[in-house]
């Protein structure tokens, strides 16, 4: 999973459960509640995006002692996060909570702060490269992940975090001295959020997280495209046309599961049940910036001119028509019906077999929706990047229906879609950070690996 010397820690308490009590009475007792209440948060957004796994922590599952250091250490990082670490060194001492004693938990609270104090300041990238990628890169970048993606969902709160006259803040917590400086930070963690942490939460295998930091980031950069999606996630016609098609792929999907194995060949299928809001921010923008390259700019707030344009171009636009891929299936062909690795067979087979499972898809959505004919446009991709799919989109042509997309891959292909040349964060912004994406891959190797796979 993680190399052995990846995360060494010196004890830890036996639950999860045990840690959060600890850290409470702990913010309690300094007159940092809010503070707690944030960390909790964000420690719950990390355990159901299973970046942390509480039952390792806890020791219910089978795992390494490496690998259970490593979820430990990941959510003390979360749950204290929030500390000013001089003013915590200076005044705690042996006060400090037994998690703040261990020298890993702490060194990791130290990168934490350090990477904060980067993107609160408009760091450059390359002084990102340098923390992350050092020879002994920092967990805390995981932290930092899930926590841009808590601030979109908390920024209504986040008044609780500047200093104003009077208030009681401890020194021991770190805050925004003034709603500027706020301001100044959010605008600068959006810039961060959208071309670079984003991808990095693909790149780590966290893709719902990667949607929620594009939810912050296009929060303050691209406020209209913002509006305009969310509008549309709350439109009642999407509600209802969603849940209908999601109910019809769902028996596509069995059906061709139960087709499938009749004919002994070996296929894993996933279910997308919507595509991630923040991800569809990124689709239009990606869409209109190729109609109109001055209409806005990664990483940048729009300007009001560049949102007039948007107003404009978006009054008349299609949002039923463009998105094909609100819900979508993806078949990984992994055997031949004679029981061979579809890995063993040559190119040119591999491209015969996943068609003709492509064509079984096809004929089966034409018996589904019999009397009425969908529109089925099949593509085959073989990029120059590697990207090998077949695409079969669909439209049901009905009312109470969305379009959909269905791919067939072979676990090949599909690797090389999640990780390889063609791996979908390299693509999130245009190649404008690649460099530094092949950095963040190459420090964090074994990390992302292990996460992976589990």
């Amino acid at each position: 999973m993680v190399k052995k010397n990846f995360v060494q820690v010196e004890s830890h308490p036996s639950s999860l459960k045990g840690s959060v009590l600890t850290a409470r009475n702990f913010f309690i007792s300094n007159k940092g509640k809010i503070f707690y209440k944030h960390g909790k948060r964000v420690l719950d957004l990390a355990l159901k995006n299973k970046v942390i796994d509480r039952k390792i922590i806890d020791g219910e599952v089978k795992a390494s002692e490496e690998e259970r250091n490593f979820h430990y250490v990941l959510s003390q990082v979360m749950l204290y996060h929030s500390l000013n670490m001089s003013a915590m060194r200076d005044t705690l001492a042996s006060l400090r909570p037994e998690p703040l004693n261990n020298s890993v938990i702490y060194v990791e609270l130290e990168n934490f702060e350090k990477i904060t104090r980067l993107i609160r300041s408009g760091a450059s990238i390359s002084e990102l490269i340098e923390v992350l990628n050092n020879g002994n890169p920092p967990l805390a970048l995981l932290a930092i992940l899930v926590d841009t993606a808590q601030t979109h969902i908390d920024i209504s709160q986040t008044t609780y975090f500047i200093k104003e006259k009077g208030s009681s803040y401890s020194e021991l917590f770190r805050y925004y001295s003034s709603r500027e400086d706020a301001e100044r930070a959010f605008v600068n963690a959006a810039h961060f959020g959208e071309r670079i942490f984003a991808p990095v939460a693909e790149l780590f295998g966290f893709p719902k997280l990667a949607g929620d930091i594009f939810m912050q980031a296009y929060s303050i950069n691209h406020p209209y495209i913002y509006k305009y999606v969310i509008s549309h996630q709350e439109n009642e016609e999407l509600q209802k046309r969603l849940s209908i098609t999601q109910s019809c792929l769902r028996k596509i999907k069995n059906g061709i599961t139960d087709l499938l194995k009749r004919l002994n060949i070996g296929a894993d299928i996933h279910f997308r049940l919507q595509k991630h809001p923040g991800k569809q921010m990124k689709k239009l923008l990606t869409r209109l910036m190729k109609e109109h390259s001055d209409i806005a700019e990664i990483g940048k707030k729009d300007s009001q001119s560049k949102i007039n344009k948007q107003k404009k171009i978006l009054s008349n636009f299609d949002f039923f028509g463009f998105f094909n891929d609100l819900v979508a299936l993806r078949i990984v062909v992994n055997k031949t019906a004679d029981g061979r690795d579809i890995n063993q067979l040559s190119e040119d087979e591999q491209v015969s077999l996943t068609a003709n499972v492509k064509d079984i898809v096809a004929n089966s959505l034409k018996l589904v929706f019999h009397p009425h004919a969908p529109n089925i446009n099949e593509t085959f991709y073989n990029k120059d990047n590697g990207y090998k799919s077949w695409h079969i989109d669909v439209d049901p042509k009905k009312d109470d229906l969305l379009k959909f997309e269905i791919q067939v891959k072979t676990n090949l292909w599909h690797q090389i879609a999640q990780d390889g040349g063609a791996a979908h964060y390299f693509y999130l912004n245009g190649y404008s950070d690649r460099e530094f994406l092949d950095s963040i891959k190459a420090a964090y190797h074994q990390l992302i690996t292990g996460k992976k796979k589990c």
